[in-house]
């Protein structure tokens, strides 16, 4: 909806010079892509935690941040055979963590995120995390992507790409 953004140009602001600030590497940032990895952390968080990335976002409830996440995806969602534009987000969390598949539910309604689960650090989440990356970066990364593991004692990892090409 217009508008859908307003309320970010603080976050943008104050993200930039952190990501950016140092003159003595060459980087890349995207406010959005960070925006909405955030995002999907709030989701797993509670209390103190959850209130300080609200504010960080600016956003004034949970609520407001799905409604927030879910109209910026929908804005930057580009796939026309002429321009392609996918923000991806997935939760990998490891089999001994219980969790709540409303929250779940919730990541891939308002964040149209993917959740996994397994024994992360394995061979397998390692290769399900390798293809993940892949398929959400159009094949462009192979070579970064191929040294990408998860470490044996992550109990919780977020995988957040952008994926862009003009025709």
């Amino acid at each position: 909806p217009l508008g859908y953004g307003d309320n970010l140009y603080d976050f943008y602001q104050k993200s930039i010079p952190v990501f950016l600030g140092s003159e003595e590497k060459n980087a890349v940032y995207s406010p959005v892509n960070v925006y909405m990895a955030l995002a999907l952390l709030a989701e797993t968080a509670e209390g103190n935690t959850r209130q300080q990335i609200l504010d960080l976002l600016n956003a004034s409830s949970i609520e407001s941040l799905r409604a927030q996440a879910s109209h910026m995806w929908n804005a930057h969602y580009c796939d026309d055979n002429a321009t392609t534009l996918l923000l991806a987000n997935s939760l990998w969390l490891d089999d001994t963590l219980n969790y709540k598949q409303q929250t779940a539910d919730i990541l891939a309604k308002d964040y149209y995120s993917s959740v996994y689960h397994g024994d992360l650090g394995s061979d397998k989440m390692n290769k399900a995390l390798q293809d993940w990356l892949n398929e959400n970066t159009g094949g462009l990364l192979k070579e970064q992507v191929a040294g990408q593991t998860l470490d044996e004692q992550t109990l919780l990892a977020l995988a957040s790409t952008i994926y862009y090409k003009v025709k």
